[in-house]
């Protein structure tokens, strides 16, 4: 005769009048379709991630540029008005990132220019330029 485990130990086939307990478990197949279940919800939460991390560190690098054109134009502010001159791009940052300014008369006025701060460095993908371009006006101090 076969024997079934129930909670008190191993009886033989309906000799007993007690209840028979099922062994607890997960089957194979019970397995597998949590897992399958399991990755389909884990994939876009890591796609999600990643997409993140990317868009991070570019406005990082972003908003390092930003700060980068506000400084030179804070220094170009700084100069006195007839020494304000175009300046051809340097590399600044360790080469990452390229710095030009823009000196012009204004329409057409001597005591007004134009200040132009250009920062232009290479994406992510290195094929694509990316810049930031802040201008300002700067007029002749007369009398202070």
């Amino acid at each position: 005769r076969s024997a079934i485990r129930c909670q008190y130990g191993l009886f033989p086939n309906g000799l007993t009048g007690k209840t028979v307990k099922r062994e607890v478990g997960f089957s194979i197949v019970e397995i597998l379709v949590a897992t399958v279940l399991l990755s389909a919800l884990i994939i876009p939460v890591v796609n999600l991630i990643r997409s993140s991390s990317v868009n991070i560190s570019h406005g990082a690098v972003s908003t390092r540029a930003l700060l980068l054109a506000q400084a030179k134009l804070e220094e170009c502010l700084l100069l006195g008005f007839d020494e304000l001159k175009s300046q051809p791009p340097v590399d600044v940052a360790g080469g990452r990132y390229k710095l030009s300014v823009e000196v012009e008369a204004f329409e057409g006025k001597d005591d007004v220019k134009l200040i132009a701060v250009l920062l232009k460095w290479k994406g992510r993908s290195r094929s694509r330029t990316r810049s930031i371009g802040l201008r300002t006006l700067r007029c002749r101090r007369e009398g202070f």
